[in-house]
């Protein structure tokens, strides 16, 4: 089996990573109009060797790993549909997916396996870190599989992201597109808004020496590798304006209940808040949470290789 990861960002330079933690038997092409990105893939073992080409490096591929801004799925897809192999499948990592399952739909042939992906990991889309295998590993790697897809495909995509190490959860694209909207594009606007409220001029110099860990969290989530586009708000506003008008909704019982001095009533808000964040915080686990034993390299060799290697490339080892 033959996998391109085009993109090699913090991400894809990951998911590289990440898959050869578990196994070297399985070649990895990157391909990166950044070479400085390129380099920094290579040096760290991400990749075996990489292609300028957008074409040459993914023809011969089983898997097509695209880590790319939402804007450049569809020309990407568009200067491959013609030079992906048959069989071959396509994942992507957009963090919306009803809009990138139809760009799909619309520009690649019936001979390739388009899948939806998201990996959903705190660590990625806090502030700028280094590419490594543990950005990825525990993470929940979404999968969306259209109808047309080869039930292989799906077997193929999930495969990877046990590899890496994430975890598949399979859903369909309006569902995760609902979560996501909830659980990160909520938050980033609201990080938005504090953050347009802060910079106004008056003041301004003053707040600067008063940046706390409350003003770094909001600056970490706005000034991470992954964060999201406007464009990538902008693309489902049916389903992320309802959000909005709740969680401003909620804002304005507050200031009420501020406005009020009503100590007793915001208090109790005021903990019914923190209770609810508590999830989110690192380290937390539910209750009978066990580890699980990662599998060996040969289990993901035979996991990999074994749906591609009984074709023209020889057998399965």
């Amino acid at each position: 089996m033959r996998i391109t990861i085009v993109g090699l960002g913090v991400l894809g330079t990951s998911l590289g990573l990440g898959l050869k933690a578990a196994t070297t038997d399985i070649p990895i092409t990157g391909h990166d109009p950044d070479g400085d990105l390129v380099a920094r893939a290579k040096k760290m073992g991400a990749i075996d060797g990489s292609h300028w080409n957008l074409i040459a490096a993914c023809r011969d591929a089983d898997l097509v790993v695209l880590d790319l801004p939402l804007g450049e799925i569809e020309p990407t897809l568009t200067a491959l549909r013609d030079d992906l192999q048959e069989g071959a499948v396509v994942l992507d990592t957009a963090p919306i997916k009803a809009p990138v399952m139809e760009m799909a739909r619309r520009t690649l042939g019936p001979d390739v396996s388009f899948i939806g992906g998201h990996v959903v990991a705190p660590a990625l889309t806090l502030g700028a870190p280094e590419p490594a295998a543990e950005l990825v590993r525990g993470a929940t790697f979404v999968l969306v599989v259209p109808e047309t897809a080869r039930a292989e495909a799906a077997d193929v995509a999930a495969n990877f992201c046990t590899a890496v190490g994430a975890t598949p959860h399979f859903m369909e694209a309006l569902e995760h597109d609902g979560l996501a909207a909830a659980t990160e594009q909520l938050p980033l606007l609201m990080a938005l808004a504090v953050a347009n409220v802060l910079q106004r001029d008056e003041g301004r110099r003053d707040r600067e020496e008063f940046i706390g860990g409350a003003l770094a969290a909001l600056g970490a989530l706005l000034g991470g590798d992954r964060v999201q586009p406007a464009e990538a708000l902008l693309a489902i506003p049916e389903i992320l304006v309802p959000w909005l008008d709740d969680a401003l909704a909620e804002l304005g019982e507050m200031r009420a209940l501020l406005a009020s001095g009503d100590a007793e009533a915001f208090s109790a808000r005021y903990r019914e808040g923190i209770e609810a964040a508590r999830p989110w915080l690192p380290g937390h686990e539910a209750e009978g949470g066990q580890g699980s034993k990662r599998p060996t390299a040969g289990f993901w060799r035979d996991m990999l290789l074994g749906r591609f290697g009984r074709g023209p490339r020889g057998p399965r080892d």
